[in-house]
């Protein structure tokens, strides 16, 4: 370690005893290591959450049989007219092509539990 200086009361400069200059060289390093840590701690945070919010696949399901037994019903039913049943599978087509790319979605026939099921409002 190099030699450390400072002034003195009468602005002389004079070498620093070894034990104080240890210590200060210490300190400094702990600071510097402390002021790491905290901002590696946020900048992963930050990129965790980033992450997590917009890149990490999410797995959405549709209720599709309940969808398609609503239509047919109301189709036999005269409810609606066939141009109407259209439009609803255009518009469950649509909304499903809306959701992020980040989205999985799934029939939810074939998931078992714990996925959010994306409405359909028909």
């Amino acid at each position: 370690m190099a030699e450390q200086h400072e002034f003195n009361q009468a602005g002389e400069l004079e070498p620093v005893p070894a034990a104080k200059a240890l210590r200060w060289a210490i300190q400094n390093q702990l600071a510097g290591w402390i002021d790491f840590g905290i901002k590696s701690a946020v900048f992963i945070a930050l990129g965790i959450w980033i992450y997590h919010g917009h890149f990490a696949p999410r797995i959405k399901a549709v209720d599709m049989d309940a969808f398609r037994a609503t239509t047919e019903k109301d189709l036999v039913e005269g409810k609606i007219t066939q141009e109407e049943a259209v439009m609803r599978i255009v518009k469950v087509k649509q909304l499903i092509e809306q959701q992020p790319d980040n989205w999985v979605i799934l029939k939810s026939g074939a998931v078992v539990e714990n996925v959010d099921v994306l409405e359909i409002g028909y």
